[in-house]
């Protein structure tokens, strides 16, 4: 029996072997019995929404050619959330809409911004999301900008009233996947629609799978245009870049199952060219107070507290943030000087200024507060006429700080934060900054090297 067995298991192996050289050998994507996709190409990791997955190459001339926009998408979400959140929803529902040859019209920012992150005070209702945000239309040269219409919910009434289209109406998340069927077929016959989603974008995508963006692979087969010559892989390509499907990797050798982003880009979602300005200004600033000395050791850092709705979540005491700053800088000292540039939504000042004094404890350390110089950037925008207002809020002041939290900054070497998602104990990143060619992890308190 135990010959048997062994015979039984190297048979299987073999058979494996066999299937995963057979899949090499097919080609780039082709379709698995068991509904994967087999990709064999150079992928990066992804992430979003806390779900990890591998980055495709995007194909060349892939987005879908519209006939029209004459079709609407309304996004009226009953809840209301951060900045943040609110960018990343905008971002996936642009892209939908563009993908469906439909124009975007959401509910204003003083409706789909908590107040809880400007002082617990809701926003006037003269801002739009172009005050934030705009748009590009990817491969629209004679009109590259998509608008993000700002529509008041007593207007979306008048809307539903009128359209005289095909009209669906999703307000439970299990109708999602229907819903979206239907409104798709309508999109690719070129007849017109009117699609009003009531909920939150993340119940769709994460209490049901196969619903717009998140994971079409469940539903593939029964959207793709029967009425027109697409095969599988064709019509996938068209796909918005967050449809992740579950598929075969062969990479380097080996082959994994991982979910891949598939796709197209069809919008770019950027900051206003306000908030940009204000940007620059910021920067600027910084490295007036901040002067980048010729030894590259000298580094400058970005040092994000979340407060606010997170204190239970992320503790950012002033007893865990010196552990942290102590574990994350205290042996980099030898190495040369480290700047600290602090964000927070914390408007307490003794709990800033407890921040701020920790530098007495670090002979190496100095902190700006960047949240200071942020404030006199928008109230000097105010005063000679650049903005309204109404953009004198913490919002505005989050946004322009995405200067310094994005990965594309030049001014920046490094950032060290705390916040719901990522509340680590140390934080290897001023390793990282100093030494490229090395993977740092702290396991604990204990700093583990991998040559890359």
């Amino acid at each position: 029996m135990r010959c048997v067995g062994r015979v039984a298991a190297f048979a299987l192996i073999c058979a494996l072997v066999v299937q995963i050289i057979t899949f090499r050998t097919l080609g780039e994507t082709l379709t698995h019995p068991k509904s994967f996709l087999i990709y064999r190409a150079n992928m990066t990791n992804g992430s979003s929404g806390g779900e990890n997955y591998l980055l495709r190459d995007e194909p060349k001339n892939c987005r879908r050619k519209c006939i029209h926009y004459q079709s609407k998408i309304l996004y009226a979400e009953p809840t209301d959330g951060g900045l943040e959140d609110r960018i990343r929803v905008i971002n996936a529902l642009s892209n939908l809409a563009a993908f469906l040859c439909a124009e975007l019209y959401l509910k204003p920012p003083s409706d789909l911004l908590q107040p809880y992150h400007n002082a617990n005070e809701r926003l006037g209702g003269a801002l739009k999301w172009s005050d934030f945000l705009q748009a590009t239309h990817i491969g629209q040269s004679k009109s590259p900008m998509y608008e993000l219409h700002t529509q008041a919910s007593s207007s979306f009434e008048s809307e539903s009233t009128n359209h005289s289209g095909l009209h669906i109406i999703t307000t439970e998340w299990w109708k999602g996947n229907e819903d979206f069927k239907k409104i798709h077929n309508a999109s690719f016959m070129n007849n017109t629609f009117l699609w009003e989603i009531r909920l939150s974008w993340w119940d769709m995508v994460a209490k049901y799978k196969g619903v717009g963006l998140n994971n079409l692979g469940n539903i593939i087969d029964d959207i793709i245009p029967k009425q027109q010559s697409f095969s599988k892989e064709e019509y996938i390509s068209m796909l918005p870049t967050e449809s992740k499907f579950p598929s075969l990797v062969i990479q380097a050798g080996e082959a994994f199952l991982a979910d891949v982003s598939y796709g197209c880009t069809y919008i770019k979602l950027d900051y206003s060219s306000t908030i940009k300005l204000m940007q620059r200004h910021l920067e600027d600033e910084i490295r007036r107070q901040y002067t980048h000395q010729d030894d590259y050791n000298n580094l400058l850092g970005l040092l994000h507290l979340r407060r606010g709705d997170t204190t239970q979540i992320c503790d950012t005491s002033l007893e865990k943030v010196r552990s942290y700053l102590n574990c994350s800088l205290g042996r980099v000292e030898v190495h040369g000087d480290v700047t600290l540039v602090m964000t927070s939504d914390e408007k307490d000042v003794n709990y800033r200024n407890d921040i701020m004094g920790l530098v007495g404890e670090f002979g190496h350390l100095t902190i700006i507060d960047g949240d200071n110089i942020t404030q006199g950037i928008i109230d000097d925008a105010l005063k000679i006429g650049h903005i309204r207002k109404s953009m004198v809020n913490g919002f505005v002041e989050f946004a322009v700080e995405g200067a310094l939290r994005s990965p594309e900054s030049e001014l920046v070497d490094f950032r060290l934060t705390r916040r719901r998602g990522h509340c680590p104990q140390c934080d290897p990143a001023v390793y990282q900054a100093l030494d490229p060619t090395t993977t740092y992890r702290f396991r604990g308190d204990q700093l583990h090297m991998t040559p890359v």
